[in-house]
């Protein structure tokens, strides 16, 4: 059977420190807890190798789940790229009156293939934003790929790989920092901004990459209702 393991940063100058690439959720469930001003810091490590992954790795016979909330204060700083749910497992980022930083970029749902190689497997990830949180990223805009993925996956198909994102509330925010946004690419994905929540995207140069990209190669869908809600993007 898997394990579970579990880890909480609380209260103000607690403080949790990663060098390198760093996984919740690999083979057994994993989960991360920061509130109360505490702090979860993911470097680089001294080859400049590092990033995030919540509920990832190559699927086997166990599914994995992992999940990071940041909450009443707490803050994730996460200097290279982040992946929530990614082949074959099951990953939660949850944000509630705290602030997440991404250095490069994320992907909420990565879908993939078996150890073997041969059969595609479900996948799934999710991103909600409450409020008074915050996601941004801190990347310079980039011509390449877009900063913010939600369904996506690493083969040519779209059916193995489900993200759901969700910001909602006052002050809720998701912020790409100029970076393209893109929903359902070679996936399954859905954006929905309620309760006043805003959502900012853009592109440096518009002949290059989207601002927001929906349903590109896959299938994607936002909604934006309710009082105050926001989704702005600069550039097409």
């Amino acid at each position: 059977a898997n394990g579970v393991g579990s880890v909480t940063v609380t209260d103000a100058g607690s403080q949790l420190t990663a060098a390198g690439g760093t996984f919740i959720g690999r083979n057994a469930d994993g989960m991360v807890n920061v509130s109360n001003g505490g702090a979860f810091i993911v470097s680089n490590d001294p080859l400049g190798l590092g990033g995030l992954s919540v509920g990832s790795g190559r699927a086997g016979s166990v599914v994995a789940s992992g999940e990071i909330d940041v909450t009443t204060g707490g803050t994730l700083i996460d200097q290279a790229s982040l992946t929530v749910g990614a082949i074959g497992n099951i990953g939660r980022l949850n944000i509630d009156h705290g602030l997440v930083q991404v250095g490069t970029q994320a992907i909420i749902g990565l879908g993939g293939v078996n150890s073997t190689g041969t059969t595609a497997v479900a996948t799934s990830g999710t991103l909600t934003i409450g409020t008074g949180g915050t996601f941004a990223l801190t990347s310079a805009p980039q011509r390449v790929s877009s900063g913010v993925v939600i369904g996506t996956s690493n083969i040519d198909s779209n059916a193995v790989s489900t993200a759901v994102a969700s910001v909602s509330g006052a002050g809720a925010l998701l912020d790409t920092n100029g970076n393209g946004l893109s929903v359902g690419s070679r996936g399954t994905g859905s954006l929905t901004i309620s309760g006043g929540g805003h959502v900012v995207a853009g592109t440096p140069d518009s002949s290059a990459i989207a601002g927001l990209g929906i349903a590109r190669q896959g299938n994607g869908t936002v909604a934006v209702f309710g009082n105050g809600s926001q989704l702005t993007v600069a550039g097409a």
